[in-house]
């Protein structure tokens, strides 16, 4: 996505007929790379969070996405309100890419993440299958002893 949008601020220039052909073909692209994003960004995170704690990282996802998501907008109004050159308010956008790009290769490997919550997954779904086996036993008995009840009480 950044790196099309880069190409849309390098070549096209102006008003002219090709520059348009240029922005509907630019504006493909980015409505194909920028359409894959969201589902990529979740379906990463639900490989990498631990089990149990899906809920508490989704939310802080969800959070910190509300909480910056409106900075790339901002700047790119700030920049078009000022009147600077169209090319640099689409070139504002493609620095918040690169930013979280470059955080990106910070957080380390994929397989390495994926292998240290590996173990928490296998221990939950073992907790709630105990869990589940034990209170399906007390369900079991509760509807007994209901049954039982019910036969005292019409009698």
């Amino acid at each position: 996505f950044a790196l099309t949008n880069a190409l849309l601020c390098i070549t096209v220039t102006g008003s002219t007929a090709k520059d348009k052909n240029l922005v509907y073909m630019y504006g493909a692209l980015i409505g194909v790379t920028f359409g894959w994003m969201f589902p990529s960004q979740r379906t990463l995170c639900v490989a990498i969070i631990p089990k149990g704690q899906e809920t508490e990282i989704m939310g802080l996802i969800m959070f910190f996405g509300q909480v910056l998501g409106w900075l790339p907008a901002f700047v790119f109004t700030a920049i078009n309100e000022r009147g600077i050159n169209m090319r640099w308010g689409l070139a504002s956008v493609s620095f918040f890419l690169v930013t979280s790009f470059l955080c990106t290769l910070m957080c380390g490997s994929y397989e390495d993440a994926v292998k240290s919550v590996e173990h928490s997954s296998e221990k939950y779904i073992a907790e709630y299958r105990r869990r589940s086996d034990f209170e399906g036993e007390d369900v079991e008995k509760g509807d007994d002893e209901r049954a039982k009840t019910a036969d005292t009480a019409a009698e």
